[in-house]
């Protein structure tokens, strides 16, 4: 039987702290550092406003919870998120946190916050698992690939208790080293050296005017998805002003003109493919398959343990291109504590569009 480790306080993050405790934590990822919620705010300004908690235990442990407030439909569906744009949420420590600590953090994101969560597991973190099983134990399952009166009757069904969605990420354990993952006569070797052999080159976006070239073949790749509405250019240029090293907008380029890229993140021990496009008309030259190797082994010479090509939704072409890579899937459920005016939005929503 697992001991219990009782929570003393919650107190605010100092933003000294946050940076801390982000850079030193060995599964903290991009999304966990204060520049991810930042760069919401200056896009969308006092609806999005960083609110980081530190949790300190009775044994002196700490964790923080690098949080943000969501403020909508005037105040009423206000939201503590922990997964801004449905990336990792959770916690992060420089101390060695065990499984007492990990099911009382949970534990708190479920019943103590007073209001709406929003928070997708993070794979990486110690006992990720068993804080997985411990939440499906109290929430309903909402089964995302199911029809629309499923996912509101699972909402009117499950009306007091938290939702889970079982999503999972695509992601590469590096440390076994590139050479060992990738074998020269690999499919994927092959592919990437036929792009390279064509004239296919890869780089980083330095400049403005190289971040909107790409923004452009975004739009393109929007165009060619349907349905899909884009980011608006400002989010891009919002995350250009960062200047931050732990953002880089690979490229790949055919006779000087970008055919392909991939926006990455990075922390101590994680690389995160967050955002990718490429033209249709280059996809036999596998400009995104050269892109992607590229930065793999960047990845992987920087000393990080995992590349994480990020969740892939339903599209199932998507999952297959990455699992070509040796990508392995990770649990990282969805999960969401309501007030009874926010559940009531959710199940309106699922019942009009059947996603969230």
């Amino acid at each position: 039987m697992t001991s219990q480790v009782a929570i003393a306080k919650v107190e605010p993050t100092s933003r000294d702290e946050w940076e801390r405790v982000a850079a030193s934590c060995d599964y903290a990822t991009f999304f966990h550092a204060p520049e991810w919620i930042e760069i919401w705010h200056r896009l969308k300004g006092e609806q999005i406003v960083a609110a980081p908690r530190t949790v300190i235990f009775q044994d002196q442990k700490r964790a923080v919870l690098p949080v943000a407030t969501n403020r909508r439909g005037k105040g009423l569906l206000t939201t503590m998120t922990s997964t801004m744009e449905g990336t990792f949420g959770g916690w992060i420590s420089s101390d060695e946190l065990g499984l007492p600590h990990a099911l009382a953090l949970a534990a708190y994101m479920l019943n103590d916050t007073g209001g709406n969560v929003s928070w997708r597991l993070n794979p990486y973190a110690p006992f990720a698992a068993e804080v997985r099983e411990y939440v499906m134990a109290q929430a309903g399952l909402l089964e995302m690939t199911g029809t629309k009166s499923d996912k509101v009757i699972t909402c009117m069904q499950n009306w007091q208790l938290p939702l889970l969605d079982d999503d999972n990420t695509l992601a590469i354990d590096l440390r076994p080293g590139f050479a060992a993952l990738f074998g020269s006569q690999s499919s994927t070797v092959r592919k990437a050296k036929k792009a390279r052999k064509a004239g296919v080159e890869v780089g980083l976006a330095e400049t403005e005017a190289e971040w909107r070239e790409y923004y452009q073949v975004y739009l393109h790749s929007v165009e060619r998805w349907g349905g899909a509405v884009p980011y608006p250019w400002e989010l891009f240029a919002e995350i250009f002003g960062m200047r931050s090293p732990k953002i880089k907008l690979w490229v790949a380029r055919f006779d000087s003109k970008i055919v392909s890229g991939a926006l990455c993140f990075s922390s101590k021990k994680h690389v995160v493919y967050w955002h990718g496009s490429a033209l249709k008309q280059y996809f036999e030259l596998r400009p995104v398959n050269l892109l992607m190797l590229e930065i793999i082994k960047h990845a992987a010479e920087l000393g990080c343990s995992w590349y994480d090509f990020n969740p892939s939704g339903q599209l199932k072409g998507v999952k297959a291109f990455k699992e070509s890579f040796g990508a392995k899937r990770l649990a990282c459920p969805l999960i969401y504590v309501d007030t009874h005016i926010k559940r009531a939005a959710r199940t309106t929503l699922l019942g009009m569009r059947g996603f969230l």
